[in-house]
């Protein structure tokens, strides 16, 4: 961790290096799992630049991709005593969290100015949360009722930009 807290720019920047697993009798065979929200790497930058009335912002992070389960197979389960009852398929997972997501990262801008509002001191504003609009994935879904569908990967937000005023009274 390194932090600057005087001057025009000020900001910091975090590494954190970790392991976590868990171990549970009942799951997994017993054998050790990463956490689903395990990061391997979590890296932040914050900047924020003042000049006269303005200051500019940046947010930028980069963390490991979360665990999940992958489908190690399909498979069709068919009745042999009931020939009329259509066949079920199922997904078999591969042990537990045993993969990774792609890894998260995401920038966010910030614009502000100091205005006077109605005889107050007042902050206009523009963020930009996901400036480079980055679908980071959230978690992967299996429609286990129709083996032809490929996994659906759900994202996260896209970019979200937000106009506003601060002000106290």
């Amino acid at each position: 961790f390194a932090q600057r807290r005087t001057g025009a720019v000020t900001g910091w920047f975090g590494y954190g290096l970790g392991w976590s697993k868990r171990r549970f009798d009942e799951l997994n065979d017993g054998e050790p799992f990463a956490p689903k929200y395990d990061r391997r790497h979590d890296v932040s930058l914050v900047l924020t630049w003042r000049t006269g009335p303005w200051t500019l912002g940046l947010n930028q992070i980069y963390a490991t991709g979360q665990a999940f389960t992958p489908a190690a197979a399909r498979y069709r389960m068919r009745d042999p005593a009931n020939p009329f009852v259509p066949p079920s398929d199922a997904v078999l997972p591969a042990p537990k969290n045993s993969a990774r997501l792609l890894p998260y990262h995401r920038m966010d801008l910030s614009v502000k100015r100091r205005i006077n509002l109605f005889g107050l001191e007042a902050d206009a504003y523009l963020q930009v949360f996901n400036a480079y609009n980055r679908s980071n994935d959230w978690f992967i879904q299996y429609d286990t009722e129709n083996p032809e569908v490929d996994p659906v990967v759900a994202t996260m937000l896209p970019m979200v930009p937000t106009l506003g005023i601060d002000y106290q009274f």
